[in-house]
């Protein structure tokens, strides 16, 4: 059993004695320790009355995004065109296809 703490500089102490032994890692703490945003793939684009919308799979889960909306990893979503989005990263804008280019399709093996 352990002995109880004391007062509140008592228990400061001790939470900064063991915050240094970095038992998260280094630079991280209890509270700011996340498990990595699943990787995400755009399922689907939707036109509904003039406003577009994309379906995007990330895990199990599946959610509506319209332009201007962050995606689960962070990017923002830029556009949504017939076929596919425009996606803003920390590396710049990329686009992301709803189906594989016509020069990236491989037919399945014979």
């Amino acid at each position: 059993m352990l002995p109880p703490l004391g007062d509140q500089a008592a228990r400061e102490n001790a939470y900064q004695a063991f915050m240094r032994l970095h038992p998260w890692g280094k630079g991280q703490s209890a509270q700011k320790a996340e498990a990595p945003a699943p990787a995400w793939m755009l399922r689907g684009i939707v036109d509904l009355g003039g406003q577009r919308f994309a379906f995007i799979g990330a895990g199990d889960e599946v959610r509506r995004y319209s332009a201007g909306d962050a995606l689960p990893q962070g990017e923002t979503v830029v556009s949504i065109g017939n076929g596919s989005i425009e996606v803003k990263a920390p590396d710049g804008l990329r686009r992301v296809y709803l189906y594989p280019k016509p020069e990236e399709f491989k037919p399945p093996p014979q």
